[in-house]
């Protein structure tokens, strides 16, 4: 089997399923009402290019992913995922990153999306990640947009991008940078302070 479909099965539990498909190169396991998938599952796929896993119940993405060192395109997008594992950093061939509407998304590993040097497309429009902020070692806050847009800026085979924005000072920066000006195609501007220069 090369490609493979079973989205819209109303599939619950992959749990105790360990497929061994070594030719598998596209996997669709989206809209279904996909709660737990075995830490294994993952392990036989080396060739997996493509995996969709959006619009499932989904809240951890299973340890052994990492396995997954040919991916090209990952779509988490309206998942109930909490955590992007920083194992995820193996996945040097990543062309595409799908996080939009992942309203349980509360953290990504510092220098993670920095590490998908190949990254064409990133979607994180309307993503609860960008909800709180950090505070850095010298004591200054941050919001988290303005950190993850430090790394979006070394980038430079994006081309793609649709992100939120819940500082005024990173949207400055977008308005400024050629680079992800030409590659912004959706803005989410949430709770933005201090904002009346937009005027």
């Amino acid at each position: 089997i090369r490609r493979l479909s079973l989205m819209e099965n109303h599939i619950e539990d992959l749990s105790n399923i360990y497929p061994r498909c070594p030719h598998l190169v596209t996997l669709f396991l989206n809209n279904n009402k996909l709660e737990v998938i075995s830490s294994r599952f993952f392990h036989y796929m080396p060739s997996l290019k493509v995996l969709k896993l959006s619009h499932i119940q989904l809240t951890e993405l299973p340890s052994r992913i990492s396995k997954l060192v040919s991916l090209q395109h990952l779509d988490l997008s309206h998942t109930r995922i909490k955590e992007l594992p920083g194992e995820l950093e193996i996945l040097v061939n990543l062309k595409c990153l799908n996080l939009n509407h992942t309203m349980y998304l509360s953290v990504i590993p510092r220098q993670l999306i920095s590490k998908f040097s190949m990254l064409h497309v990133l979607r994180m429009f309307s993503s609860l990640y960008f909800k709180n902020s950090e505070v850095s070692g010298d004591g200054v806050l941050f919001a988290r947009d303005e950190l993850l847009v430090e790394e979006l800026l070394g980038l430079v085979n994006l081309e793609v991008l649709e992100f939120t924005l819940t500082s005024s000072r990173v949207l400055q920066i977008f308005l400024t940078s050629n680079e992800l000006r030409r590659c912004s195609q959706a803005l989410f501007l949430d709770g933005l302070k201090n904002s009346k220069w937009i005027d």
